[in-house]
């Protein structure tokens, strides 16, 4: 890990509100590391496959994925460089 870099490691929780249980929310993810190689998301949602969800860096630099979720409580976490 290089000085001045915050990298998740830990599991984070996310609750989808505000809808149906039948209705899947879209839902962008957004990590932010300027000198990360690969980000990828991983979580219940996908059987914490760490290849399947490969992010994008947006514009500002961000790195970003889209997933539709059913409302309910999802864990995940940002996989970043393969860690």
């Amino acid at each position: 890990m290089s000085v001045g870099t915050i990298r998740a490691f830990a599991c984070l929780t996310m609750y989808v509100l505000f809808a149906s249980p039948a209705d899947a929310v879209p839902v962008t993810f957004r990590y932010s590391d300027p000198i990360a190689r690969r980000v990828t998301l991983a979580g219940e949602f996908n059987e914490w496959d760490k290849d399947d969800m490969a992010m994008a860096k947006n514009d500002t630099g961000e790195w970003e994925a889209h997933v539709d979720l059913e409302p309910g409580i999802h864990e995940y976490k940002y996989v970043v460089d393969g860690n």
